[in-house]
């Protein structure tokens, strides 16, 4: 068998959700505001264990559910390319942009909110796809389900590697589909994304997959990371993240700047400022001033808002305001893993 590639584009919801169900599984589709789609699914379906990598959009605001127990037996990993979405899941929300993927797994309910502007890179990967690699990988039947972190922060190396084969892999499709007619040659490339999957994400099997990965990145960092994403809006201060932690302050900051490249309030202020990114480019939507959105994120003195945003956004918040207005589809100028077009073909 050879790799198949798919695309299609659609303006109703049903056909649309149809044709996503084929590849992934049953899941409702609805329209937050009503109206059409510009839906379009572009992709490529490896013949061995039915991955499936592309790209997709839907063009206004949707929301995706999934629930248990109704044969959704994919795991969806997305990365946005531009825009944002968020899961809802067993209580938490985590928000995803270009530095945050995220996966909908095929064991709990689950809501995913895509923004109208949100195009993204999606693998699709058989639940039997990948307990057949782990199984590979262990040398033992695995019983359990499978379970993953939800959120792929590419602030970790091998997250970002991962995702940039990804989109090597699309990018340079051109190229490589000939290669990859050939079933032997498809099926390591395959192989090789569901393995690096298991071993660069957290997940249930992460101490079998590999005990060194395990213990690289102490409890407490992921326990803070995830706190600090769960209350971007609050207000929070070193004594929490401290109790959140539950360890000297000393061996907070040198762990968190170990494995996360800076201080805990320092990752805070850069999600935030993420988030207002976010919201500054939905502000022709939304009406929002610049200056309302940098107070809601906490930002109280807007000069000092306007400079942190320039350093890590290459701009000020005004410029990304003004190109948005001016109908200029934006993305992350600093994000590692960037939108492409192959130089022969576009999938």
């Amino acid at each position: 068998m050879k790799t198949t590639e798919l695309a299609i584009a659609h303006h109703q919801i049903e056909p649309a959700r149809q044709w996503m169900s084929r590849i992934c599984g049953p899941h409702d589709l609805a329209a937050r505001q009503g109206g059409l789609l510009e839906f379009r699914h572009e992709a490529v379906r490896f013949p061995d264990l039915g991955t499936v990598i592309g790209r997709i959009r839907y063009g206004t605001d949707v929301t995706i559910g999934v629930r248990r127990g109704e044969h959704f037996e994919s795991f969806s990993l997305s990365l946005p390319l531009v825009g944002r979405q968020s899961l809802h899941c067993t209580g938490e929300n985590h928000l995803s942009d270009v530095r945050r993927g995220l996966i909908v797994g095929p064991d709990s309910d689950q809501n995913l909110d895509m923004a109208e502007g949100c195009r993204k890179l999606q693998v699709i990967i058989p639940r039997k796809a990948l307990h057949r690699v782990a199984e590979n990988l262990l040398s033992r039947p695995v019983t359990q389900p499978i379970r993953f972190d939800p959120m792929m922060d590419l602030g970790r190396p091998v997250v970002t590697a991962w995702w940039q084969m990804v989109r090597q892999t699309l990018e340079g499709w051109g190229h490589l589909a000939a290669l990859c007619q050939m079933p032997a040659m498809a099926a390591d490339l395959e192989m090789m994304l569901i393995k690096g999957l298991l071993l660069a994400q957290p997940n249930n099997l992460s101490p079998a997959l590999d005990p060194a990965l395990a213990s690289d990145c102490p409890d407490f960092v992921w326990r803070v990371e995830r706190y600090l994403n769960q209350h971007l809006q609050d207000d929070i201060d070193l004594a929490d993240i401290e109790v959140v932690a539950g360890v000297s302050r000393q061996k907070l900051y040198d762990a968190f700047h170990t494995w996360r490249g800076c201080t805990p309030l320092a990752y805070l202020k850069r999600r935030r400022l993420e988030a207002a990114r976010q919201m500054i480019l939905d502000s022709p939507r939304s009406g929002r001033t610049v200056a309302s959105i940098a107070l809601s994120w906490g930002f109280n003195h807007f000069g000092r808002f306007a400079n942190a945003y320039k350093e890590a956004f290459g701009e000020l918040p005004s410029e990304t305001a003004l190109r948005r207005r001016e109908g200029e589809e934006i993305g992350d100028p600093r994000s590692r893993v960037m939108e492409g077009d192959s130089p022969k073909r576009r999938l």
